[in-house]
């Protein structure tokens, strides 16, 4: 009897949770219709509208980030590559160790010519703000570094 009342309860519970609101959330509840969800903006759009460019630098701004983005992609894949023929360099416990070697060098390459191409890139977003919008701009990229460390430490301590 006693399991045949929570089976009952279970299911009566499950069924009421399981029906759609009959109102909206609690946080649009009389302010009319949640809002629409917005298209979202490319990092250039976004770094437009954070430093207040003009149309022509903006669009300086966007052809920079395409070429960040390309030229990264670039990279990333030739590191995909370094590390598949690292596994190729150590299958089955054969170390061929002048591959290893050649490889790991290979990476070190790629992952500097990645960080370089940072420096590049913001050596590039230098020249077209001014001085104002180029300290914002270090402000911006500290707040997000900041971010992303926080993150890592979190994931590091699960």
């Amino acid at each position: 009897m006693n399991k045949t009342l929570v089976a009952v309860a279970l299911l009566v519970g499950a069924a009421a949770f399981a029906q759609a609101p009959t109102q909206p959330p609690s946080a649009w509840r009389g302010r009319g219709e949640a809002p629409q969800a917005q298209p979202m903006q490319s990092p250039a759009e976004r770094l437009a509208l954070a430093l207040k460019l003009d149309a022509p630098k903006a669009e300086q701004a966007k052809k920079l980030f395409e070429q960040l983005r390309l030229d990264s992609e670039k990279i990333k894949l030739s590191l995909e590559r370094k590390k598949l023929d690292l596994r190729e360099a150590t299958l089955g416990g054969n170390y061929d160790m002048e591959k290893i070697k050649k490889h790991c060098a290979e990476g070190a390459k790629l992952m500097s010519d990645m960080r370089m191409l940072g420096f590049v890139m913001d050596m590039e977003f230098k020249k077209i703000l001014t001085p104002d919008q180029w300290s914002q701009y270090l402000r911006m990229k500290q707040m997000v570094h900041w971010r992303v460390e926080g993150m890592m430490k979190g994931r590091m301590r699960h």
